[in-house]
């Protein structure tokens, strides 16, 4: 895997690239060498697609990286930034 830049919204993300594609992923899931890192915790970087006003179970919360593992009504899962949640 090799590590770029972070990510100048996320700044606890970098941008990696691997055999499989690309995204981003929290640094402190990979170990410190540079450019070429070991995952240190699986990741995916699957979004969950959602629309204003839909619902979501929140499954697991990352407040470091400002994101969460949510799953949604038909059962799709992936994460959400902190930044499109309203309060309950």
């Amino acid at each position: 895997m090799r590590v770029g830049e972070h990510d100048t919204t996320w700044p606890a993300f970098v941008f990696v690239t691997f055999e499989g594609g690309s995204g981003c992923v929290p640094e402190r899931h990979l170990d410190a060498a540079r450019p070429v890192a070991t995952v240190l915790r699986g990741y995916t970087t699957q979004e969950l697609p959602a629309v204003a006003g839909a619902e979501v179970t929140v499954l697991e919360d990352d407040p470091e990286s400002g994101w969460s593992w949510c799953e949604d009504a038909e059962g799709r899962t992936g994460w959400v930034p902190h930044s499109c949640f309203r309060p309950a």
